[in-house]
């Protein structure tokens, strides 16, 4: 059997290699990388540039970075570049985490595939309502994938997907960490077991790649912008991560993983305010960390998938708290019920 997984995240590239080192382990798989988020700097991460590469086990890796992005060419000359790259291979099965991503589709298209897999996205592949479209936007992206299609000379009978996130007609199966959680319909659900990450993260502590580095009682934080968006002030978000600090008397490492548009002088003020704050830009998703440090005391964060599966991951317990309810806009209901079912207690 061959498969092809495309990511574009870490988090994606994490679950990609979970499943091709578990229960695709016999199989001959392939990775291809769609333009993916600060690539650069997966390079500089070991743990990240190992799971990218031919030594963890790929056959090939595909490095599509800014395939069918503006300023890369025609279409039919990226195209041929893409069936140049990838040659005669047939792929068996074919795995993506968006289905509703133009690029990974007109790959499928390309390749001459009518059926996928999905895996894992986080809170996204849960429920569809949180990313569905309007009729006018889907019939306008349809449109779009129809002229690329007929531009670049690709002749396809796949189900295009342009409706909202889960809901594509041409998808096989899910296969997710927390199947129990899911809120919309799926044609078969495969868990992602602990056994399954289990095993492939004993792969990576024994290569060295997962190593303890708090040595102690440690909260990490993972931003994301609500005060800049104005849905919570700064007053209360620091407020909220104050009360949590508060119980460890400042013996406590407090980790502040920024967003990407998080402004400098508001982590500098939250610096100021709380006792023992670093600031921790790592791209190692958390889910990782949680599984290679058992000083992780608590995560928190709004409605981050980073909530969802510390105990897929951990050993331990692992406090996740959600500051949602500082919000002044309610969070999505579907999310909500989510959060709660996978342990998450929010903070008022």
């Amino acid at each position: 059997m061959k498969n092809l997984f495309i990511v574009h995240t870490p988090f994606n590239l994490m679950t990609a290699f979970i499943l091709s080192k578990s229960v695709f382990a016999d199989d001959d798989n392939y990775l291809a990388i769609m333009h993916p988020q600060s690539f650069e700097s997966w390079k500089n991460v070991p743990v990240l540039n190992y799971m990218h590469s031919k030594e963890c086990g790929y056959k090939e890796v595909f490095l599509l970075i800014r395939w069918f992005r503006s300023g890369q060419g025609s279409y039919r000359k990226q195209v041929k570049e893409a069936k140049t790259m990838i040659g005669d291979l047939n792929f068996d099965k074919i795995f993506l985490a968006v289905d509703i991503d133009i690029q990974a589709q007109l790959l499928l298209a390309v390749l001459g595939k009518t059926s996928y897999y999905r895996y894992d996205e986080g809170m996204w592949s849960y429920y569809s309502g949180g990313h569905s479209r309007t009729w006018l936007r889907e019939i306008f992206h349809l449109c779009e994938l129809k002229a690329i299609c007929f531009l670049a000379g690709i002749k396809t009978d796949l189900q295009f997907n342009t409706a909202g996130i889960g809901v594509a007609g041409a998808a096989l199966g899910d296969y997710l960490y927390r199947p129990e959680l899911l809120m919309r319909k799926s044609p078969k659900v495969y868990e992602i077991t602990n056994e399954m990450i289990g095993t492939t993260i004993s792969d990576l502590k024994d290569k060295g790649l997962l190593q303890q580095q708090f040595d102690k009682d440690t909260v990490l934080y993972l931003s994301q912008p609500l005060v800049e968006k104005g849905e919570v002030s700064e007053k209360e978000e620091l407020a909220g991560l104050l009360r949590v600090m508060k119980k460890f008397d400042g013996k406590a490492h407090f980790l502040y993983k920024p967003h990407a548009i998080d402004t400098q002088k508001k982590i500098e003020k939250y610096k100021k305010a709380i006792p023992g704050m670093e600031v921790y830009d790592s791209k190692v998703p958390v889910e990782l960390l949680s599984a290679a440090e058992p000083k992780i005391d608590t995560v928190i964060s709004y409605a981050s998938s980073g909530l969802m599966f510390g105990d897929k991951f951990s050993s331990r317990k692992i406090n996740m708290l959600s500051l949602s309810g500082l919000c002044e806009k309610n969070m999505d209901p579907d999310a909500c019920d989510i959060l709660q079912k996978a342990g998450v207690l929010f903070i008022k």
